[in-house]
Formats: structure tokens, C-alpha cells, sequence
């Protein structure tokens, strides 16, 4: 599949919700290894699911959001041995929306470029990581999170980074 291996979300003015589900060994050429959303004016919620084993030959090993005003809800998930050329758990390249990401472990995730965990991209929205366990991820740079570009609100409260590596 070129966009997303399991579930790609493209629409305006809707709520997502995924909860409790597993997704494993899903892969694509572009973006989004599970899942992959291009939308406006939304949210999306996940909750309590397990990724394992995803690769995205582009960005988000397993989740990729390129929105603009969504507001974005991930915690109580799992990310594990995920790969992508950026972000090789979660990649986001969005604009005027709130991210939160809280009680999730990712751990053992690969990108060949940024972000061995996370990369976030374009500014002007608010991040906020909470309760996190980003553990032994790699990457050229940025081996548990990568901010790239600017204008960014960053509030990272209980995240416990260790054994993150960057190569490059």
C-alpha cells in the first residue's frame, strides 16, 4: 500500500477514535506504517493499543500525521521495533494543533534518518509528552525525540530517555 499498511484517515471535520487494537508487521512505501492520517479540523484519539513491528519506507514507523487543526490524543500505547526513514515510531508533520502523548512506552524503534522515537516537524502548535518511557531507539540524529523547525510550545513532564542512541 503507498499511504499507511492498516488504517489511512483522510477527511475533514471528524473524530477518530482506534482503541484497544493491535497492529503488527503492517508496512508501506510512503507513510505510515499502521496508520497514516491527512485531514483538517479533526481529532484523533488512540488509546490503548500495541504497534509492533511496523515499518514506513518514509516517515512515522507507525503512526504519520500531516494535518493542519487537529488535535491529536495518544496514551496508553506501546510502540515497539518499528522502522522509518524519520520517526521511526511516530513521525508529525502538522501545523495549528495540540499533540499529546502520555503513559506510552517506545521502545526499540529505528529511523535510518531523524527521530529514532519521535520527529516533529513544523511549528506553531503545542507538544506535549507526559509519562513517557522512550528507551533504546536509534537514529542518525536524535535518537529518542527530534524537533525540527521552529515555533514550537514543548512541555515534556515525566519522560524517562535512556539508551537512545544517535549515529550520525
Amino acid at each position: 500500500m503507498t499511504h499507511s499498511g492498516a488504517v489511512y484517515l483522510r477527511n475533514s471535520n471528524v473524530y477518530f477514535s482506534i482503541s484497544e487494537c493491535e497492529f503488527e508487521g503492517n508496512s508501506c512505501a510512503n507513510d505510515g506504517g499502521s496508520i497514516m492520517v491527512y485531514s483538517q479540523n479533526n481529532n484523533l484519539v488512540i488509546k490503548g493499543s500495541n504497534f509492533f513491528n511496523d515499518e514506513a519506507k518514509q516517515s512515522g514507523g507507525s503512526l504519520f500525521v500531516d494535518s493542519n487543526h487537529v488535535n491529536v490524543s495518544i496514551s496508553e500505547n506501546s510502540f515497539m521495533s518499528t522502522v522509518a526513514y524519520d520517526g521511526g515510531a511516530m513521525a508529525f508533520e502538522t501545523s495549528n494543533e495540540d499533540v499529546t502523548i502520555s503513559d506510552c512506552n517506545i521502545t526499540r524503534c529505528t529511523a535510518r534518518n531523524r527521530g529514532g522515537g519521535i520527529v516533529l516537524e513544523r511549528g506553531n502548535r503545542k507538544f506535549i509528552l507526559r509519562d513517557l518511557n522512550i528507551a533504546d531507539n536509534n537514529a542518525l540524529s536524535g535518537g529518542g525525540i527530534l524537533v525540527f523547525e521552529e515555533n514550537y510550545n514543548l512541555l515534556l513532564s515525566a519522560v524517562t530517555l535512556t539508551g537512545n542512541t544517535a549515529t550520525g
